[in-house]
Order: C-alpha cells, then sequence, then structure tokens
C-alpha cells in the first residue's frame, strides 16, 4: 500500500510541475500592442526603448513625429492571459526622421509620457 501512495504522490508532483510551467503552444502566447517605460538615446537621432516583452520580438506598429512630440506604439507577443512571463524585455532601436531635441516621448499603449535619458557615448 505505501508504494501506490508513494506512485500517487510522484504523479501528482510531476503534473504540477508541467502545469506550471507552460506550454508552448500558439495559445499560450498573443501578439499585441506592450507598453515600454524607458528610453534613451546617446546622438539624438535614434531612440532605444524598452518594451515590456521578452523575446517577443517587438515591432514598432506606430510611430507618429510632430514639432513637439514624438508618438510610439510596439507589438510584440507576450504570454496569453493566465501564462506565467519569464519577466525580461526586449529593446527596440526606434530611428527617427528628426532629432529628439525637446521633444516629448509618448507611448501610445499606455498614454504615458517616457522620459528619454541622454546617454553620451564615450
Amino acid at each position: 500500500m505505501p508504494r501506490v501512495a508513494g506512485r500517487a504522490t510522484q504523479v501528482m508532483v510531476l503534473a504540477a510541475a508541467v502545469a506550471g510551467c507552460g506550454g508552448t503552444g500558439p495559445t499560450d502566447t498573443v501578439r499585441t500592442a506592450v507598453p515600454f517605460h524607458e528610453a534613451w538615446t546617446s546622438d539624438g537621432a535614434d531612440l532605444q526603448v524598452n518594451a515590456s516583452s521578452c523575446n517577443g520580438e517587438p515591432e514598432i506598429t506606430a510611430l507618429e513625429e510632430t514639432a513637439d512630440q514624438i508618438r510610439l506604439e510596439l507589438t510584440a507577443t507576450i504570454p496569453a492571459p493566465g501564462n506565467a512571463g519569464d519577466g525580461c524585455l526586449d529593446t527596440v532601436m526606434v530611428p527617427l526622421e528628426q532629432p529628439l531635441g525637446d521633444r516629448a516621448l509618448t507611448d501610445v499603449t499606455s498614454g504615458k509620457t517616457v522620459p528619454v535619458e541622454v546617454r553620451r557615448q564615450g
């Protein structure tokens, strides 16, 4: 009898481990607009932004530049609701038509203004 109980415990532990890992099927991820919370530039002509995705192949899906602001939307593949992600970020290079200057950067997805850090090359 103890052998049966031990085997049942092994099966339950294995089932819990498999359920916690998430699958790799197409229903485990979704392609959607994702926010970004930090941005930087070293030359003013290109921005680097960290998308809230992890190996999600982010891409620029909207980029609007005016004299006062830059509006940016990123789309990436992320875990579907209820599936855990890895917690890393993807960096995306955003080429600008005009140098950044004093323009504000707005994340279209969140509606928030994102500060841009100027990093000196050196």
